[in-house]
């Protein structure tokens, strides 16, 4: 302050030289006067002020600083809760076999207003469609689903909807159970269960013919199994009877 130093290397820009403003001097005073007050130079421009520093005791205190020319004050800047999304009403959960389905739903919430669907199949996960939901008027949304993308084997389709308004950064999610009609869910029951049988049926029988060999019936005296047993023990007698007669004549002759 005593030599007027400023570094102007720091300070100067083309065309303008801080030399020319002495409102240089007025800080270096500021910040010596700033010194002796709080016997540091911790000196920003946010909301604290650093009041007192103690590096042996490991103590810092901070001050915020209110300034009483600040021109708001608490609760000025506040205007209240927003007007949330509600999804009001959900028409069209029900499956029909070999037949499109139509799910129509009613949204209420300030600005424009949009809603997405995905459709999943649950038990494996698989995404089967999923896009933006048709806007037919100002609340209410119309999602198809065709029905090729639906087999009646599964009973149950998961249907995630998201409504979502151009004035608020949250959206309000919701998840629908489509199911098929309960005259249509026996149908499908009762076809698992007659699969089931004529399976259950085809092992029996094939497990009946491993353990259950074909018997041939001997014990009948005129069965054909029979008969032919009795020749060939015939013919191998008459045969031995008859080289046990020509081997003893050899031997006498």
């Amino acid at each position: 302050k005593e030599n007027d130093f400023n570094p102007d290397i720091y300070f100067d820009i083309p065309g303008y030289s801080t030399k020319q403003n002495l409102d240089h001097q007025n800080r270096y005073a500021s910040a010596i006067d700033w010194f002796k007050q709080k016997g540091h130079m911790v000196i920003s421009n946010g909301p604290y002020i650093l009041e007192r520093f103690d590096s042996t005791a490991q103590y810092a205190q901070l001050k915020a600083f209110r300034d009483p020319n600040y021109p708001f004050k608490p609760g000025d800047l506040y205007y209240g809760k927003s007007q949330p999304i509600e999804i009001v009403e959900v028409l069209g959960d029900k499956l029909e076999k070999d037949k499109d389905i139509t799910v129509n739903v009613d949204v209420n919430g300030p600005g424009t207003l949009g809603l997405k669907y995905v459709f999943q199949e649950p038990s494996s996960g698989t995404i089967i469609s999923s896009g933006e939901a048709n806007h037919l008027d100002s609340g209410t949304f119309q999602i198809i689903i065709l029905k090729d993308q639906i087999d009646d084997q599964n009973l149950i389709y998961h249907l995630h909807i998201a409504a979502y308004s151009d004035e608020l950064a949250n959206l309000l999610e919701q998840k629908i159970d489509l199911e098929f009609e309960s005259s249509t869910i026996n149908e499908v029951v009762n076809s698992q269960k007659r699969t089931q049988n004529l399976e259950s049926e085809d092992s029996k029988n094939n497990d009946s013919l491993k353990t259950n060999p074909v018997e041939v019936n001997v014990n009948k005296a005129n069965s054909p199994v029979t008969m032919m047993i009795w020749v060939a023990l015939i013919s191998a007698l008459i045969t031995g009877s008859i080289l046990l007669f020509f081997t003893l004549r050899s031997k006498r002759g």
